[in-house]
């Protein structure tokens, strides 16, 4: 009777879903796509720092050279400033004694 008309059979079993397991599936199937979009987000932001970090550390060496540079520049301008007072020290000297030998000279051919 009615009892064996509604009873569903073994084919109808298998792909009939009720609509709260459709939903569930749908949703776990969503969920899924997004927990493989964030994967994939995650792996992006992941090689995003590795090229920062990459970028740092070059900067940092740049930066380290560049400070170098400077300091040997520095230390140029100060031995080049203090072997200019010695010259002009030296200088100094020179045109100090000039003078006395020119008037010797003078001395000898005036005499």
């Amino acid at each position: 009777g009615n009892s064996a008309r509604n009873a569903p059979g073994p084919e109808e079993e298998l792909d009939d879903f009720t609509p709260e397991e459709r939903r569930l599936e749908q949703e776990s199937e969503e969920a899924l796509n997004q927990l493989e979009a964030l994967d994939a987000a995650v792996e992006a932001l992941r090689m995003k720092l590795e090229v920062s970090k990459e970028d740092v550390e070059c900067s940092q060496a740049e930066l380290l050279q560049l400070r170098s540079a400077a300091s040997s520049w520095t230390k140029a301008a100060e031995e080049s400033r203090q072997e200019l007072k010695d010259r002009e020290l030296r200088l100094q000297e020179l045109l100090a004694v000039l003078p006395a030998e020119e008037e010797e000279e003078s001395d000898k051919q005036t005499a």
